[in-house]
């Protein structure tokens, strides 16, 4: 099986791209962050507990069995790995500065209420 393989029997594509286009695919599509900040809010421990037992995994190949070819690969694994989790707090932290953002647009707008029918007969 071919890595592209692979990574399409799980939902991915291995296309290029651009810096940091993972995080921007996420970032300019509401639908999605919300989904990623909402994933995390209410599932932190478990997102966190699946990808620790993958670490734990590679870090005891590593430590038993790996050739030294393979070192650098697995470090670069468990780099990633923590990166993903660093993605949902780029996320959640996107995330509540838009929240932010719009609550400080609103709150500057001020609210114009319609005429009551009193002022508009006296017109």
């Amino acid at each position: 099986m071919t890595i592209s393989e692979y990574l399409r029997a799980r939902g991915l594509t291995l296309q290029p791209l651009t810096k940091d286009a993972e995080i921007d695919t996420v970032l300019n599509n509401e639908e999605l962050l919300n989904g990623a900040v909402n994933a995390w809010n209410n599932y932190e421990r478990a997102i966190t507990a699946v990808v620790q037992s993958r670490v734990n995994s590679i870090a005891m190949e590593l430590l038993t069995k790996a050739s030294p070819e393979e070192v650098v690969v697995m470090r670069q694994s468990l780099v990633e790995l923590g990166a993903i989790l660093k993605d949902f707090q780029v996320y959640v932290a996107e995330a509540n500065r838009r929240n932010s953002k719009k609550e400080i647009k609103e709150e500057a707008e001020p609210e114009i209420s319609p005429p009551s029918e009193e002022n508009v007969g006296s017109l």
